[in-house]
């Protein structure tokens, strides 16, 4: 597993509600982090567990694919997907906007190490165009580490 940066401030289990970390059924959250700051708002880099599930990338391609055509499902998930990019075997991208909240630009990193499926998951400024893999590496120092840790697995 990936291990976090040196600057990085675990954030406490009772903190996770006011920094903003996702608590999803059925997924397991593996470590938060505080990584500095985004609109006056801590910026958090968070660890989750997706567990075994083989289609994982395949289906959510397929998701994302139809999803970007659909403004009615958009609206139904709450989500809209800007791009992905697969970044080797078992390696994808993932930004996306929320429907109703625009401002927030998410980043999803997930990868495969074992059986499992794991995930990162961070925040860019919203107004942030170049959302290449290479780009997000290149400007943003966590995005980068986390990319070089994923590929070192």
């Amino acid at each position: 597993m990936i291990s976090p940066h040196f600057s990085w401030t675990k954030i406490d289990e009772k903190d996770y509600l006011a920094n903003g970390v996702a608590i999803m059924q059925g997924v397991e959250l593996l470590g938060a982090y505080k990584i500095g700051d985004l609109y006056g708002a801590t910026n958090t880099v968070t660890f989750y567990d997706y567990g075994k599930d083989e289609d994982f990338f395949e289906s959510l391609k397929e998701f994302y694919d139809e999803l970007q055509l659909d403004i009615d499902a958009q609206e139904e998930n709450g989500v809209f997907p800007m791009y992905y990019e697969i970044f080797g075997d078992g390696k994808m991208l993932s930004i996306t906007k929320l429907v109703n909240n625009p401002v927030v630009t998410i980043v999803d990193l997930f990868f495969r190490e074992g059986k499992n499926v794991y995930g990162c998951h961070t925040y860019l400024p919203k107004d942030e165009k170049k959302v290449t893999l290479a780009d997000l590496c290149q400007n943003y120092q966590n995005i980068g580490y986390i990319v070089d840790e994923i590929n070192k697995l």
